[in-house]
């Protein structure tokens, strides 16, 4: 009976299956990390602090060169993702993207500001698509859209929280201070991706399917990477 205890303890049942609670737990927290991540970037981009001194027509300049960023990024995510790997590319999104916004958020040189807008678009169309689906494929299919929706959620909460530090502290520290502050996010969701595995219906396409049975077997068992593997 303590043995029988034990197990429903690491391996809750969830509709037919026993998944692996660490794991699921696991998924909780990145989705919140996510989520919160790129809520406080898409405030930190939306923030014209570089740009006031600039006319009306040049700071439209560069929103343009934000949304053709973010336009070559929606088109391009599912390409590059196909040939890295969805974690990886994930990894590298979120990296670039906060170089992309330290740099944008520094120069105050008119070539520079459209340059780390426009690949700060791009990261960002890449992220806005690639995210939530990576999330959905590594998370068990009786709660992926749980977990989905829980990233969503993170994403408003992490707006309202960026919003709530940029007027409680952009008065008190420079503005660099405050984007810094509001970056670490991304930086806890970058070391968070170290511990997850990459997507199984990536690996399975990539004629990885060991790889992607052993990361099944992991989040459900093995009958559960029987079915998923067929």
């Amino acid at each position: 009976k303590m043995v029988a205890i034990s197990q429903k303890q690491v391996k809750p049942i969830i509709g037919s299956y026993e998944f692996n609670q660490n794991y699921i737990y696991l998924l909780v927290a990145i989705s919140v990390l996510g989520g919160i991540s790129f809520g406080f970037n898409l405030w930190v981009i939306s923030k014209p602090r570089s740009i006031t001194y600039l006319n009306v027509f040049f700071q439209n300049g560069i929103l343009c060169s934000l949304l053709a960023g973010v336009t070559v990024g929606v088109l391009l995510y599912k390409k590059i993702g196909s040939i890295i790997g969805k974690r990886i590319l994930l990894q590298l999104c979120i990296s670039l993207l906060v170089f992309s916004i330290i740099g944008s958020d520094s120069t105050h040189i008119y070539v520079f500001l459209v340059f780390f807008k426009f690949f700060t678009g791009v990261f960002i169309g890449i992220f806005v698509l690639l995210c939530p689906r990576y999330l959905a494929e590594i998370s068990p299919k009786n709660i992926h859209k749980k977990i989905v929706f829980l990233y969503f959620s993170m994403v408003i909460l992490g707006i309202f929280l960026a919003y709530f530090e940029d007027n409680l502290l952009g008065q008190q520290w420079q503005n660099n201070w405050t984007t810094m502050i509001q970056l670490i996010p991304s930086l806890l969701f970058f070391v968070g991706l170290f511990f997850v595995n990459e997507s199984p219906i990536w690996l399975i396409k990539q004629k990885r399917r060991l790889e992607a049975y052993q990361i099944l077997v992991r989040i459900g068992g093995i009958s559960y990477a029987n079915v998923e593997t067929k």
